[in-house]
């Protein structure tokens, strides 16, 4: 097994290395050359460059004409239908034609040292968390605490939807452009710790025994004390799952995305989804666009049509007595709790 192919055992928790490449060791990357002729994730253009070991293969890609982003490819074969990033220098700041991209010193992600000591940037607006043989990486107390989607296939700028490490939990939240303060859509028991406060959250893939019939994707919470707080088991591949990652979508949904690249064709699958009609974790209900702007979701299905223009809402919970505003609503689904009432104020049509 290489040592790159362990960086992405685990592709959820990104932390941030403060490794710097000596000037010796440093090299350029020129975004020139044809086009790579393989249908790569987003519908985008790309080039291969220098810098490979299998599965992985760095690359410049495009999904908008003169707008470049270095990033990193998984998969080998040829006919796998869809070459998926795993990770990205860039987002949010492109470069252009024949730019040239130094690997210099920096405060970044740790890459095995037989590829190139680091690349990237400090605050990288991670979609995915890598963990590497050089470093464990994680969400942290204090560094990168959370993970932030894209905006679109097309626009590679950060998206509205987050997974933040907070003081007892691992929290979802919706960021509405109509109010300054993110919503949080997804908190479980199963996702919190009961005593203590974390300090980091490792998305780990390992053997479940030695024979390594099936490998465990799980998240390992550490806290503040050094100890160990929990160990939350996500899938359970019949296979060699160490090349996985965990992505926070587009849509709001968290993802692993393994890639075995033993079989001759659809080596990539997703072994894992937070919110899923199939799985035993939650209802696609959960999901804040799953349904457009106030649509009714029921037993993953949308079961009323949304309004164009959106609606606003008044909410009052009977126990409390508190009230509160809801300046936009997305997907709306049944609850048993009937405490809480409401006033939805929908616009002239």
């Amino acid at each position: 097994m290489s040592l790159f192919s362990l960086l992405l055992l685990v592709s959820l928790f990104v932390s941030v290395a403060q490794a710097k490449v000596p000037s010796n060791a440093t090299f350029k990357l020129v975004n020139e050359g044809e086009f790579g002729p393989y249908i790569v994730e987003y519908d985008g253009n790309y080039r291969v460059l220098g810098v490979f070991n299998s599965p992985f293969q760095l690359c410049f890609y495009n999904t908008t004409p003169n707008a470049y982003y270095l990033a990193l490819r998984m998969a080998i074969q040829r006919t796998e239908p869809i070459y998926r990033w795993v990770w990205e220098a860039n987002r949010g700041n492109p470069v252009k034609e024949n730019a040239t991209s130094p690997a210099e010193p920096m405060e970044t992600l740790c890459w095995p040292r037989p590829m190139v000591e680091s690349l990237g940037k400090p605050t990288l607006p991670a979609k995915v968390l890598l963990a590497s043989s050089c470093s464990q990486m994680s969400l942290k107390a204090g560094g990168v605490s959370k993970l932030v989607s894209r905006l679109s296939a097309k626009e590679n700028v950060d998206g509205p939807y987050s997974l933040v490490m907070e003081q007892k939990a691992l929290v979802l939240y919706y960021k509405s452009n109509n109010s300054a303060r993110p919503m949080p859509y997804f908190a479980s028991p199963q996702w919190s710790i009961q005593s203590g406060s974390i300090n980091s959250v490792t998305f780990k893939s390992a053997p479940e025994t030695e024979d390594a019939f099936a490998y465990e994707l799980a998240l390992e919470y550490q806290l503040a004390d050094d100890s160990s707080g929990k160990v939350l088991i996500l899938a359970r591949p019949k296979y060699n799952a160490t090349s996985s990652f965990i992505r926070i979508g587009i849509d709001g949904n968290v993802k692993i995305y393994t890639y075995y690249d033993k079989v001759s064709w659809g080596g990539c699958e997703v072994t894992f989804t937070l919110f899923d009609r199939e799985s035993n974790w939650e209802t696609e209900c959960q999901l804040p666009e799953r349904c457009g702007n106030f649509g009714v979701c029921k037993d993953d299905q949308c079961v009323s049509c949304p309004s164009p223009k959106g609606c606003s809402a008044y909410f009052y919970n009977q126990q409390t007595s508190r009230r509160w505003i809801a300046y936009e609503l997305k997907t709306l689904r049944k609850v048993e709790n009937s405490t809480h009432v409401g006033y939805i104020k929908a616009p002239n049509h």
